[in-house]
């Protein structure tokens, strides 16, 4: 809403050379505004929010400050209402996961088991905002929680997730995230193409993030800057690549989540040249912002840079290839999937995790939980990174985590006490790149 009333009416009914004046007015007024908050409130409500739930679920027994809670909204409203292009995704993380940490400690929780209420927060909050409650599970399980096929917490996760989902089709009506005009029928040609288009836009996701936390660990060592400039610098460089595009082909998708121009890629109301235009500004201008210490999410960034490489890749496949409509709609949202996934594997696990491929397919997960295989052979062997989560739990959850499961293969695992600081080294070493 505050986007709509700060960029998309008066876009719509000002002067270019008025608009261009109060855009940039408004994008430096309320960074400025932000970075106030995230100074004087908590400066851990900056960046997206998840690094920050994982190390407060691995390090701080799911403990979160309740000042969290105010800072992340009030500065994630003005970055991201007031044109930054950021994602709303990982803030309504990082706020909900937070709220319900505080929550459980206000209904009597000790610290040390508050961990199930931070995994169910971020599952409320993430099916809250794309009315996704598998996806939300998956994520918290895999991204937070780090294993995939963990039954300690699923049932209060999966509880919480639709929970919030009926909530808001209450509230908000069942509309879905993106609207898709309907398809017809596809040739061949794009499931011939997936892997190859797939593997490009997953690259360019993970291009994105190496080259983000590079620039932001360089822009951290400044000490000149002071840190209340430092947000609107890379809002700065935002309004400059958003106002170009403006100005050039009439698209504000730059600016804030650029869910507008998303949905008529989708739709195929934006041509190739627009959408490479609109790619190139985007990229740079979230990598700015991120980088120059913003507050905010780049998980819908990166569906914009999938659907637009589906955009100019569909295209360029037309001249040689026989696409259909649908073919090339296909396309874009193949893209918009790859671009994300290749982000999350990289920016959620961390720089020294192996990447659990085959977790994300149900048929590689199936017999890979306790107990016994499916042929009654003796369960699978887990994985080094899999035994150290395992031996977190083992040495910790009769004491810190009662509501987890513990068996007795799993107490012996690891008796050193390597786990804990694996653990915790990760969760910081994630929370200090991002």
């Amino acid at each position: 809403m505050v986007f709509s009333i700060l960029w998309e009416v008066p876009s719509q009914q000002m002067q270019p050379g008025r608009f261009a004046v109060f855009s940039l007015a408004t994008i430096l007024v309320t960074t400025i505004a932000a970075s106030l908050i995230l100074i004087f409130v908590s400066r851990a409500a900056a960046g997206s929010g998840i690094p920050q739930v994982k190390v407060a679920y691995w390090r701080d027994f799911g403990v979160m400050p309740a000042k969290v809670i105010v800072a992340k909204f009030f500065a994630g409203v003005l970055s991201i209402g007031g044109g930054c292009s950021f994602g709303r995704e990982g803030p309504t993380v990082h706020i909900a996961g937070a709220l319900a940490s505080n929550l459980a400690g206000w209904f009597g929780v000790a610290k040390e088991g508050r961990r199930p209420a931070i995994l169910c927060g971020a599952a409320a909050g993430l099916a809250g905002a794309f009315n996704t409650p598998l996806s939300a599970i998956a994520f918290v399980l895999e991204q937070i929680r780090e294993d995939l096929n963990d039954r300690s917490f699923l049932a209060q996760v999966l509880i919480a997730s639709a929970t919030a989902t009926f909530v808001c089709q209450a509230f908000l009506g069942e509309n879905p995230a993106f609207v898709i005009p309907p398809l017809s029928p596809m040739s061949s040609i794009p499931y011939l193409l997936v892997i190859p288009t797939a593997g490009l836009a997953a690259l360019a996701g993970v291009g994105f993030q190496k080259g983000t936390l590079a620039w932001r660990a360089e822009i951290k060592r400044i000490k000149r800057i002071p840190p209340f400039l430092k947000g609107p610098i890379g809002a700065l460089i935002n309004w400059v690549l958003g106002i170009a595009v403006f100005l050039g082909i009439a698209k504000i998708g730059v600016f804030g989540l650029g869910y507008g121009d998303l949905e008529s890629m989708l739709g195929g109301g934006i041509t190739g040249p627009q959408a490479t235009i609109l790619l190139i500004a985007k990229l740079a201008a979230t990598t700015a912002v991120y980088a120059w210490g913003g507050a905010g999410g780049i998980f819908s960034p990166t569906l914009f840079f999938g659907a637009a490489i589906g955009v100019v890749f569909s295209d360029l496949c037309r001249l040689v290839l026989n696409l259909q409509p649908s073919d090339r709609i296909a396309f874009r949202h193949e893209r918009e999937a790859s671009a994300s996934d290749g982000i999350a594997f990289r920016a959620a696990r961390g720089p020294h995790l192996p990447t659990p491929f085959f977790d994300f397919f149900p048929g590689t997960t199936m017999g890979k939980g306790e107990g016994r295989s499916r042929r009654g052979g003796p369960p699978p062997a887990r994985s080094r990174s899999s035994q150290w989560r395992r031996g977190i739990r083992s040495r910790r959850s009769a004491r810190q985590d009662p509501s987890a499961s513990i068996t007795p293969t799993e107490r012996s695992v690891n008796p050193n006490g390597l786990a804990e600081t694996e653990a915790v080294s990760r969760a910081e070493m994630t929370v200090r790149r991002a």
